[in-house]
């Protein structure tokens, strides 16, 4: 049989075939079409499940975003059909579990069901163990399974990276200031001013530990920076004695002041800053 005729042949079959199968349709008759080997079969609506976190990771082995030491880790589990659908009221297992570490190893297992969205949420809240800040820095993996039809399971991934705790110092007056560079409340001439710095390893508070304290009016050319140094107590507070005095002289004092609290924890240097303002008020 020379080529030209056997795909002729074959030609021919196909037409045959698909004829077939239209005049069965016509009349009727149930078309399996996995029958046909020049058809493909077709496959159900598979479902997925996708685990993220609300700093990203949406997709399959997605590794999320950092999170700060002392920042709520939310975890999400999607459940949806191959058209985007969300399938609701599926239970979803989630283990959680922390970084290896010396002290105790975390594991967390929850299990919810979906929502109208297709979402199930569980909330991690860090840190959990305030003693050994290493049980909950490092690698974190989640591995989130459900059940559907027939009995199959689905399953999906997360990573994310809880970091180390940030060492700090936060300064403030009696006035307030509280939080990175926060501006304290206005003074006026001649008042007192009282400075503290709070000292932490960004869990603790850090004690007996020198801190350095400047204050020097920015609008002022004439006036002279304050310089002064204190150390941290048990409490890991220092507030410099004696106190700075704003000169009653509005010429040297009115304005606005900017103050530095500097200090060195582990060999790095960390420094906050505010600024408040001075004005005559009664003249």
């Amino acid at each position: 049989m020379n080529v030209e005729r056997c795909c002729s042949l074959k030609t021919d079959i196909l037409k045959a075939s698909i004829i077939a199968v239209l005049a069965a349709s016509l009349m009727g008759a149930t078309i399996y079409y996995a029958s046909l080997p020049f058809l493909k079969e077709e496959s159900k609506p598979s479902v997925v499940l996708d685990a993220f976190t609300q700093n990203g990771g949406q997709g399959s082995t997605v590794v999320s975003r950092p999170f700060l030491y002392d920042q709520n880790v939310s975890i999400y589990a999607l459940v949806k059909d191959a058209i985007n659908n969300p399938l609701t009221n599926i239970s979803i297992n989630l283990r959680i579990n922390g970084p290896p570490n010396p002290y105790d190893n975390v594991t967390i297992e929850k299990t919810i069901a979906t929502n109208a969205s297709g979402i199930a949420m569980v909330n991690l809240d860090v840190p959990l163990n305030q003693t050994y800040p290493e049980t909950v820095i490092g690698v974190w993996s989640v591995v989130a399974t459900a059940r559907i039809e027939n009995d199959e399971q689905i399953a999906d991934t997360i990573a994310f990276e809880i970091e180390p705790p940030i060492p700090y110092v936060d300064l403030y007056t009696d006035r307030g200031g509280q939080g990175a560079n926060i501006p304290s409340q206005p003074y006026e001439p001649g008042e007192i001013v009282t400075l503290y710095a709070l000292v932490s390893d960004g869990v603790n508070p850090v004690g007996y530990t020198p801190v350095s304290f400047f204050a020097f009016n920015i609008d002022s050319e004439i006036t002279p920076a304050a310089h002064r140094a204190s150390s941290s107590n048990a409490s890991g507070i220092a507030s410099p004695s004696p106190s700075f005095r704003l000169s009653s002289n509005s010429t040297i004092s009115v304005g606005t002041w900017q103050v530095l609290a500097t200090v060195e924890i582990k060999d790095r240097s960390y420094t906050d800053e505010l600024v408040f303002e001075c004005a005559q008020i009664n003249p």
